[in-house]
């Protein structure tokens, strides 16, 4: 009788006692970066799947979904692409891990990490400001001396230069005038070849430092305008 009774009792509680069959979305506790999903599908077994998180719904809305794309798709054509699927993240610790993940992956701008640092943001314009001056010379020199020669050399064959006249005018100039003259037009040429030969020396990288680039664009700017006076006087 008394195993009889057991046996009873024991077989009700183990029917009360039965796992659910429900789903319930889990963080793994183990490893909390991880991208996996733990799958609470009874109380006696836990199996991690190989996916996304997502938020996992009934199936009375899936097929609602389902129901609503399709006739998206029918009313909106054949060639209609369907849209990507996008999942909300409902559990708190689930979002904060997809921030985390996104911190890391996202490209970070330098001028805010300079700026949080209290670094200059363009160090090379805090190390030389005046040595800008000079290269935007020696840029502008360029595009005026490309832009020159290219309006010479296209209108050339459809204007008719007199050059004899031209010749005549120059050397009616009187010496002070034509010397002046000479040195404007052969300061820019000088200093435009100087800086070149600056920017190759700079290429070798031998003693470069803060003096060296600021005596080599001063040596340069000066250099050039003796240059220049060098070569009035001589032609």
């Amino acid at each position: 009788m008394l195993l009889s009774i057991q046996s009873r009792v024991i077989s009700k509680t183990v029917k009360a006692v039965k796992p659910v069959n429900s789903l319930s979305c889990i963080l793994n506790s183990n490893n909390i970066n991880s991208k996996f999903v733990v799958l609470n599908t009874s109380l006696n077994s836990k199996y991690i799947l190989n996916q996304p998180l997502r938020n996992y719904a009934t199936k009375i809305d899936d097929n609602k979904k389902q129901t609503q794309d399709t006739q998206k798709v029918k009313k909106e054509g054949i060639f209609h692409k369907k849209p990507k699927e996008t999942f909300k993240f409902t559990d708190p610790r689930v979002e904060q891990m997809r921030i985390d993940l996104e911190k890391r992956k996202v490209w970070r701008d330098p001028y805010e990490e300079a700026k949080k640092l209290g670094r200059p943001i363009a160090p090379k314009s805090t190390m030389s400001s005046k040595q800008h001056i000079y290269s935007l010379i020696h840029r502008t020199i360029g595009v005026a001396l490309c832009t020159g020669f290219t309006v010479i050399s296209l209108t050339y064959p459809f204007l008719n230069y007199q050059w004899s006249s031209v010749l005549q005018f120059l050397s009616t100039l009187s010496p002070t005038t034509s010397l002046i003259g000479k040195i404007v037009i052969g300061t820019p040429l000088s200093y435009y070849t100087l800086t070149l030969l600056k920017k190759l020396i700079w290429e070798s990288t031998k003693g470069f430092n803060k003096n060296f680039i600021r005596k080599t664009d001063r040596l340069t700017f000066y250099a050039s305008i003796v240059l220049a006076c060098a070569l009035a006087g001589f032609l």
